[in-house]
């Protein structure tokens, strides 16, 4: 009998390899010799196998794994130029490759994480396959391709083990030619042959345009963009053996419209269902009062003084630490939904997901089954999904099977627009609703919640078809509230009552543990983090300002923090509350919103005789608030972890500050919380900035190295050199002899137990205050960066209220 060792065959473009020679029969001997080496192998893979089964193997992906790669390509620099630009990647594990393969790209609203491989690319990569291993990948061409010259890309997936290759996957789209394949395509493949294996792996981009005779031009491949998604292989059914993670995020939904937290009215009984299941906190505070910060909380763990995302014009930077980044990290794959622009990959937020759609308007039916999507795309792989569901925000139009259930049978369902956003008609103050209108807009606020809660039940009943329930940790939760006239005003975002900060959190665990329990100590929405770390696992390299609930749940009431704080710069100056289960306290505020300018002292409210906050304790209790006002102020400013403040205030009139600031060392962590019109250029000596500052506030940071470094300022207000006056350093505010001047740290030197003095004894004025706080280790996640907003955004912000 003859054999061959090996058979022609061709390499990844088609060249052929050397044809191997036949190999000699054995004689009787060598014969006997093989056969017991071969017994001791199997043997010794049935030992190994053994090992590997007791030790399970973790997942591979491609991206994590691509440095590691043999990569050949046959592609143009000058073709893959157009493409190859990384400054737009926020992840870690997108930074910093070669040729700038590993992107993120948005297809129809759906962004992920992928491998560029313009045709012709071939990417090797060894890989032990786990057991009864699964192939998951998408593939597209990027947009930029679809009506630049090119012929399509034929996508292939070979398998390579020895000298023996197979294929697996081939797939040819055209989305120039052919308008349907502009969109991700996605795939599954059973590896399962070749389980506990080493083996090559293969992924194949080439162009395959057939030239029919009699020409003989080749396929034109300048532009073939080919994209592989997030090439992943795991164990069969990995999801049954670990804890996933589904969060949820209702946004603008009050805790005390929810039924399982004591409302009368039927707007969440598959969130109620949910409750017996799960843990209820009874009062849980947000960190911000509007979506954006609340969401940056929520996905760090951070306040946002610390986080550093606290107006519209701000987005979070590749130094903060997300959610999604841990469980990425932990083999988990990170898929969301993001109903508004808050949630959207521009805002920073994003990073981390694997996968992540977003859209507005986007309603809860069409969030759910994106949802629905994701789960039987990624089957069997453990999985992390985040979804936001913005239906309860303003503007109030459910569909009217939910708006029957609530409204009276006499009440037309032709509503008015006051009714249905009463945001944009009452919220600066100039008009009343009648209490008919008042009804009416609550009845359809609890009608979107209904959707909502409908919707989700589709995906609980999901999760338990698909056998996950038990080991799916669930939280469902909000970023804040809204006001129904409670406080004189309808909305969020500027103010700090407790129909704007408590929301609602349930958590069911994985099993069931705790299953019934109800909590009600104070928690905070940055401890959820915390405690998904945790629960599942997740190694924090960051301590973030949350605390983990677990300890609570067994009994230790110590473990989370007697206050909570909570904070908006919305309007362009900072406000803050401190709140126990007993009291709340909330700063002086003063902002503009839509032409009127609100005003409102010092307020102190005594939460267990009074949970309204109708009666303004502050001025009966100066010692109290004074007691809670520096509290307060200096919790703050010890999470700001600040160096230097600059801080710009005007008298509530537009105006322009520039300048300069000059060191003797070197800036550092330079931080700015933005206007909507500044520009603000950073060098190792030097910052430049030219700040247009709409009304009250605005704000630059940095740290010196070394701390004892000398600054010089020269500064400007509206074109026109500041007077001494208008310049006010450290805490007795003291004047400069001249602009420009010198200064350390020493001369503006303000301290946290003094700070409140700062707070209370600046005015509101057109000024400049310049503050250097004590040396202390900083946080240097705290590096939000400005963004552009566009008319689009700008003009449903408007809408929705936001903007003026």
């Amino acid at each position: 009998m003859i054999g061959y060792r090996g058979a022609k065959r061709a390499d990844a473009f088609g060249n052929e390899r050397k044809q191997l020679g036949p190999m000699k029969r054995p004689n009787q001997l060598q014969f006997l010799v093989m056969s017991l080496f071969l017994t001791l192998g199997v043997a010794l893979f049935a030992l190994l196998r053994t090992s590997v089964d007791q030790r399970p193997l973790s997942a591979w992906t491609m991206i994590d794994t691509l440095e590691e790669a043999d990569i050949s390509s046959s592609a143009t620099a000058s073709s893959i130029l157009p493409l190859a630009d990384v400054s737009l990647n926020q992840d870690w594990y997108l930074s910093g490759n070669r040729a700038g393969m590993k992107k993120r790209a948005t297809i129809q609203n759906e962004q992920r994480n992928v491998v560029f491989a313009p045709s012709q690319t071939a990417i090797r990569s060894c890989v032990v396959l786990p057991e009864n291993a699964v192939l998951q990948f998408g593939y597209a061409i990027a947009p930029a391709a679809w009506t630049m010259p090119g012929d399509g890309c034929l996508f292939e997936v070979l398998v390579e083990e020895g000298d023996r290759a197979r294929t697996l996957f081939s797939r040819y789209i055209n989305p120039k030619a052919n308008k349907d394949d502009r969109r991700w395509f996605d795939a599954t493949l059973d590896l399962s042959r070749y389980s506990l294996r080493k083996v090559t792996l293969c992924f194949i981009t080439r162009g395959t345009y057939r030239i029919p005779k009699p020409f003989k031009r080749k396929p034109d491949e300048r532009f073939d963009f080919a994209l592989w998604s997030n090439p992943t292989i795991f164990p069969r059914d990995e999801w049954l053996k670990r804890t996933n993670l589904l969060v949820v995020s209702i946004d603008t939904l009050r805790a005390d419209h929810v039924g399982c937290l004591g409302y009368s009215r039927p707007t969440t009984p598959n969130l109620d269902s949910l409750a017996r299941e799960s843990v209820v906190f009874e009062n849980c505070i947000s960190q911000s009062p509007w979506t954006l910060p609340s969401h940056a909380s929520l996905f760090t763990g951070l306040v946002p003084s610390q986080h550093g995302v606290q107006n519209l014009n701000q987005k979070l930077t590749e130094s903060a630490v997300t959610l999604a980044e841990l469980m990425r990290k932990q083999r988990y794959c990170t898929m969301g939904v993001g109903s508004f622009d808050y949630l959207f990959p521009k805002y920073g937020l994003t990073q981390g997901f694997d996968e992540f759609y977003f859209h507005y308007p986007q309603r809860a039916h069409q969030v759910s089954r994106r949802a629905l999507t994701f789960l039987k795309r990624h089957r069997g792989n453990p999985f992390f999904l985040f979804l936001h569901y913005f239906d309860p925000h303003d503007p109030y139009d459910a569909p009217a099977k939910y708006k029957r259930i609530f409204l009276p049978h006499s009440e037309p369902l032709a509503i008015s627009d006051a009714c249905k956003s009463p945001m944009t008609t009452f919220a600066s103050g100039s008009a009343r609703p009648t209490a008919q209108q008042l009804a009416t807009t609550i009845m359809l606020y609890d009608a979107e919640i209904r959707f909502v809660d409908e919707q989700l039940g589709f995906v609980f009943d999901r999760l338990k078809k698909l056998g996950v329930w038990d080991n799916t940790m669930i939280v469902i939760t909000s970023d804040h509230g809204e006001e129904f006239e409670e406080h004189g005003s309808f909305g969020h975002g500027l103010r700090l009552y407790d129909e704007l900060i408590r929301v609602p959190l349930i958590i069911k665990f994985p099993h069931q543990e705790f299953a019934g329990m109800r909590v009600e100590a104070q928690v905070r929405l940055i401890d959820v983090l915390p405690t998904i770390a945790d629960c599942i696992g997740l190694p924090l390299g960051t301590r973030p300002a949350g605390t983990s609930l677990l300890p609570l749940l067994t009994g230790n009431t110590d473990s989370v923090p007697r206050f909570a704080i909570c904070e908006t710069v919305a309007r362009g100056t900072h406000r803050f509350c401190l709140r126990s289960r007993t009291l709340k306290y909330i700063s002086p505020s003063l902002y503009e919103f839509k032409g009127t300018e609100f005003s409102f002292p010092e307020r102190l409210f005594d939460l267990l005789d009074d949970p309204e906050e109708s009666e303004n304790l502050a001025p009966i209790e100066p010692e109290l608030v004074s007691q809670l006002r520096r509290a307060a102020q200096e919790r703050i400013a010890k999470l700001q972890s600040l160096g230097w403040l600059v801080v710009f205030s005007t008298d509530g009139a537009p105006r322009r500050f520039s300048g300069y600031l000059k060191t003797s060392g070197n800036f550092a962590d330079v931080y700015s919380l933005t206007c909507p019109d500044e520009r603000v250029k950073t060098q190792a000596k030097t910052i430049e900035f030219d700040k247009r500052v709409p009304f009250y506030e605005s704000s630059l940071a940095f740290r010196l190295e070394p701390t004892d470094a000398t600054v010089v300022a020269d500064f400007y207000i509206d074109g026109e050199k500041a007077s001494p006056q208008q310049v006010l350093i450290g805490c007795r505010l003291a004047n400069p002899p001249t602009n420009p001047f010198h200064l350390t740290a020493k001369d503006a030197m303000i301290d946290y137990t003094t700070i409140h003095r700062f707070f209370a004894e600046s005015k509101r004025m057109t000024a400049i205050t310049i503050l250097a706080f004590p040396e202390r280790s900083y946080h240097t996640h705290k590096s939000a960066e400005p963004i552009h907003v566009d008319p689009r955004m700008k003009e449903a912000l408007r809408a929705l209220g936001y903007m003026r």
